[in-house]
């Protein structure tokens, strides 16, 4: 199923619009990679924050839906937000990285092993997704793999729809 996603992620740089975009590449975190808790969250016009906006695995009423992750003050998300990266967080890397999560996220997304990166346009940073499979079984190296790989082809493909 992996290939099957990564190559519609592959198609879907010929201009496909963002929500066909959005759709395919959660599709591909869910069913390719197994991912049981996902939220992308663009940057907001004007401030300096991250706004969940495309939320899967996360009940209606869950507080992760609103999640909002400042900028402004020094954090892990933010140090993403300035190249595309990632981040797999885990148990060999917690003591190092926890301390540098942003408080709303540490509160509303509970997680021993999630995977995170930093959406670009271009040069132009747009968004940052989390995933996490959510007690599913532990994320290894081959899902953090994968999850790069799928992170940079969404980039690739929202890139055409940007430029119109």
């Amino acid at each position: 199923p992996m290939v099957m996603h990564l190559h519609a992620l592959m198609q879907a740089s010929r201009g496909t619009p963002v929500k066909e975009v959005m759709a395919l590449a959660m599709r591909a975190l869910a069913e390719g990679l197994g991912m049981r808790r996902i939220v992308f969250s663009l940057l907001a016009q004007g401030t300096p924050e991250l706004l969940a906006r495309y939320v899967f695995g996360v009940p209606p009423q869950d507080p992760l839906r609103q999640l909002v992750i400042r900028l402004d003050q020094p954090n892990l998300f933010g140090k993403l937000m300035q190249k595309p990266q990632g981040v797999w967080y885990n148990a060999d890397n917690a003591a190092q990285l926890g301390p540098h999560l942003p408080a709303a996220f540490r509160a509303g997304f509970c997680s021993d092993s999630f995977c995170a990166m930093s959406i670009f346009i271009g040069s132009k940073p747009i968004g940052l997704i989390v995933a996490d499979r959510n007690g599913a079984g532990a994320l290894s190296e081959r899902h953090y793999r994968n999850f790069k790989q799928l992170c940079l082809l969404t980039s690739q493909a929202l890139t055409p729809s940007a430029a119109r």
